[in-house]
């Protein structure tokens, strides 16, 4: 196993960042006390209440793919979100220590994969 770490900085508009991480590797359950109605959600968070920096853990299999997906959840549908340019968030990644991300969320929803993923078709 391979420890996963994401480090969330929440900088404005806290109330507009969530964010999920995905493993979609289907031959891995969720780890115990993983949310028990999506068993590829690995951790998760957000909408926040104030800026704030925080840092969530979980393991893994070697042969990880995993998905982040920042999104702002104020947005009614696509092409709703904001457009002003405002930083609402920083994620960085780490594996077994080593930081293999550095995402910047300014409130348009991204989905980034991160590790031992097929390209997509």
């Amino acid at each position: 196993m391979v420890n996963v770490t994401v480090d969330i900085h929440i900088e404005n508009d806290p109330q507009r960042t969530a964010w999920t991480l995905m493993n979609t590797n289907t031959d891995t359950d969720a780890p115990a006390g993983g949310p028990a109605n999506d068993r590829f959600t690995l951790l998760e968070g957000g909408p926040y209440s104030e800026t704030t920096a925080l840092t969530y853990s979980t393991c893994v299999a070697p042969d990880y793919c995993l998905v982040l997906e920042m999104n702002d959840p104020s947005s009614q549908e696509i092409g709703d979100e904001p457009t002003d340019g405002t930083l609402l968030a920083t994620a960085n990644i780490y594996v077994d220590g080593v930081r293999v991300h550095i995402g910047i969320f300014f409130g348009l929803s991204t989905m980034t994969l991160i590790g031992n993923c097929s390209p997509i078709q």
